[in-house]
């Protein structure tokens, strides 16, 4: 090989080390990921980061898991602009001394921690009272804008039935999925079901419903069942009589609701009527239309039908749909021929109330009357016939059981 030559080959050499040293230097000036710091610039995730690491320090997997925090974790919660530090004080020396402090939630949510101290969840009574992290875990604390969607109240919906089980709502319900626990029962201050103050109590829930039914609610405070629950009068004799107060869930159902196009709301909407106005219903199920609606008709007249749903006037008020001067609009909704004579119709008619319903009681006395006769008529005959029949068999003849010579 000439000198020229080996030069030549040197030089490539060196070009080519040159470039590999050049690149390894960019790629080691490429800036990671940094760690979750604490206030001290320590990398927490470089210990808490690492779950063997931390199974190896505490000596129990599931204490590893919950002392497990990636960056990420905290990166996309509520307190993502937040800093380790924040919360966690003099962790910045591994091991960690007996000087470690970690601050709670009231220190910087104090309005929200007031209404927790008064709320079920801060009872010291229960087996194991909920805190903050019971609803809101750690460090994957969701912003109050995922609460706010379907994925989010779904997973907080998770958290609350983890406790309350039975309270799991069913996939046909129109709250599941779509509407937090919270947004009916409170947040922070939530209260036992018969507590009077709890958002669901039968003369608060106008207001907890309305937030989301402002049209449905508009009425309900001068609708007779509004007036009941608002003043106290017939809300608390039927809840002494076993029946459920005619609030929002005493109609449509708390965890069980269904939706209005839900082909068994019908039926379960009369005998929920039912449960107060048992006279009104069981007449009505004599009817048409109670017939109709027991064997699932979905377009027949139930009770608010007629009587309306969230505006229910006595028939004394002129603005109720079954007082006398609407009623040919109110039936004329479902018979388009509907006249004054139409409407005279009872359309809850007693046949043992002569005074209330004189056609259908002396209709119904007469039918009676005419079918007991003709079972009478018919019974007499038949004895009368069989007698006859028994009396004019003769010895031997077919049918005699006797022995004859």
């Amino acid at each position: 090989m000439s000198p020229a030559s080996g030069n030549a080959a040197d030089r490539s050499i060196r070009l080519l080390v040159g470039a590999a040293l050049l690149s390894a230097s960019a790629l080691l000036a490429t800036p990671a990921p940094a760690p979750a710091q604490s206030r001290s610039g320590i990398g927490c995730e470089l210990c808490h980061g690492e779950l063997e690491f931390l199974r190896a320090q505490s000596g129990s997997l599931v204490e590893a898991q919950r002392l497990l925090v990636t960056s990420a974790e905290v990166r996309n919660s509520a307190h993502a602009a937040m800093d380790c530090g924040d919360c966690h004080s003099n962790f910045d020396r591994w091991p960690h001394g007996g000087r470690t402090a970690t601050r709670g939630c009231a220190s910087c949510h104090e309005p929200q921690d007031s209404l927790w101290r008064h709320s079920i969840h801060a009872d010291t009574t229960n087996a194991e009272p909920a805190g903050c992290a019971s609803c809101h875990s750690i460090h994957s604390v969701m912003t109050v804008a995922e609460l706010g969607e379907e994925a989010g109240a779904g997973r907080a919906n998770a958290r609350c039935t983890e406790c309350h089980e039975s309270a799991r709502l069913s996939p046909s319900s129109p709250h599941a999925q779509a509407v937090l626990c919270a947004g009916c029962h409170a947040a922070h201050d939530t209260k036992r079901v018969d507590d009077p103050a709890a958002r669901v109590a039968p003369a608060n829930q106008y207001q907890t419903c309305k937030a989301c039914h402002e049209e449905e609610t508009s009425g309900w405070p001068a609708d007779a069942h509004g007036r009941a629950v608002l003043e106290g009068t017939t809300h608390t004799a039927n809840a002494e009589a076993g029946h459920p107060p005619a609030a929002c869930t005493g109609c449509h159902g708390g965890h069980d609701m269904l939706y209005l196009s839900d082909r068994t709301f019908n039926a379960v909407i009369v005998e929920r009527c039912s449960t107060c106005h048992e006279d009104e219903a069981e007449r009505y199920l004599e009817t048409y239309h109670g017939q109709a609606s027991a064997l699932g008709s979905e377009i027949v007249a139930i009770c608010s039908a007629c009587h309306g749903s969230h505006d229910i006037l006595p028939a004394t008020s002129p603005a109720s749909t079954i007082a006398e001067a609407n009623l040919v609009l109110t039936c004329g909704a479902c018979h388009t021929q509907a006249r004054a004579s139409f409407v005279a119709y009872d359309s809850h008619p007693d046949p043992g109330d002569r005074e209330r319903s004189g056609v259908v009681y002396y209709t119904f006395f007469f039918m009676n009357l005419l079918l007991v006769g003709v079972f009478s008529v018919f019974g007499v005959h038949t004895i009368l016939w069989w007698t006859r029949l028994l009396a004019g068999r003769k010895p031997g003849s077919p049918g005699d059981g006797g022995q004859h010579a």
